[in-house]
C-alpha cells in the first residue's frame, strides 16, 4: 500500500532549506550592523526582499556588499545575487 508519509517527506526536506536560508541571510543582515524582524524578509528566486521602513532599507543598500559577499561564503546561499 502506498504511503503518504514518505511521498510528502521530499517536500518536508524543501521547506527545511528555505528555512535554513532565511536564518543564514538573516545573520549575515545582523553582523551588518541592521536590526530587522525575520518576517521582514522574503527569499525569491536569488533575490532577496525586504519589505521594512526607508531609512532601514538604506542601511541594507549601503551594506550591500558586505551582506551579499558574506552570503557567497556560505555553500547554502550562495547563489544569492541581489538584495531589495
Amino acid at each position: 500500500m502506498f504511503n503518504i508519509s514518505q511521498f510528502l517527506e521530499k517536500f518536508r526536506v524543501i521547506g527545511e532549506a528555505s528555512v535554513l536560508s532565511k536564518e543564514i541571510v538573516m545573520k549575515a543582515i545582523a553582523e551588518s550592523g541592521v536590526s530587522l524582524e525575520p518576517a521582514a524578509v522574503t527569499l525569491r528566486g536569488d533575490t532577496i526582499h525586504v519589505h521594512a521602513h526607508p531609512l532601514i532599507k538604506n542601511q541594507l543598500f549601503l551594506k550591500k556588499k558586505y551582506i551579499l559577499e558574506a552570503l557567497k561564503l556560505n555553500p547554502k546561499t550562495e547563489r544569492i545575487a541581489d538584495l531589495r
